[in-house]
């Protein structure tokens, strides 16, 4: 535009118009800009508030297990020690270490109730091996020293009241050498009792053997 050609209120209206075209800014687009710049730090906000901080357990100094000691019991500090050192190198809190100690003390009961099974077991089978031992070893001198080692056994009673049970408790007293020495000590104190009359099943002995039906292993 040649300005010198223009009067002078067209001048001043010109110099305005160019004024106004180099100084004013585009607001439009800085709006959106500044909108872009806000909505990035939005996001950025947004985006650290939704990150999750894994919590970390909150370990005990030192763990309580007295919970599982039953009335006047008491804790094995070795193993308590030990046992703590263990949970605590894997980060396990008190609630943790008592699940745990739960787990393992059924557990353990349960191992305990299937070893004494199998003890029984094995002591079941092991009297009913001595029972066919012992009427193969006799032959026909069984029902004879059966009848004597009752008279043993009874005798002995007199000084040791519990002597059934304890040769009843596994069988043991079925072993062919406790009849024998049961046999010999019921001829020594055969004139003193005098009941070595009849036979292995019956004659009022009351003997150890009454309950066991020797008939099945002949």
């Amino acid at each position: 535009m040649e300005l010198d050609n223009l009067p002078n209120s067209d001048i001043t209206q010109a110099i305005s118009e160019q004024t106004t075209d180099i100084t004013t800014p585009n607001t439009a687009e800085s709006t959106t800009v500044e909108a872009g710049a806000t909505g990035e730090s939005a996001n950025a906000e947004g985006t650290n508030s939704s990150e999750q901080t894994p919590s970390t357990p909150s370990v005990p100094k030192a763990y309580d297990f007295t919970k599982f000691v039953g009335e006047g019991g008491t804790i094995d500090e070795a193993n308590a020690t030990a046992f703590s050192e263990v949970l605590r190198s894997l980060n396990i809190n008190q609630e943790g270490a008592e699940k745990l100690t739960t787990f393992g003390m059924g557990y353990l009961q349960q191992m305990g109730e299937a070893m004494l099974d199998h003890i029984e077991q094995v002591q079941d089978q092991q009297s009913e091996t001595w029972k066919q031992e012992t009427v193969q070893a006799l032959g026909g001198n069984f029902d004879a020293t059966i009848v004597k080692a009752g008279a043993g056994i009874e005798y002995l009673e007199k000084q040791i009241p519990n002597l059934r049970e304890v040769l009843s408790y596994n069988g043991i007293g079925n072993n062919l050498a406790l009849v024998k020495a049961f046999s010999i000590l019921g001829d020594l104190v055969a004139e003193d009792t005098g009941k070595l009359g009849g036979n292995a099943t019956g004659g009022g002995l009351g003997n150890f053997y009454d309950k066991t039906d020797w008939n099945r292993y002949k």
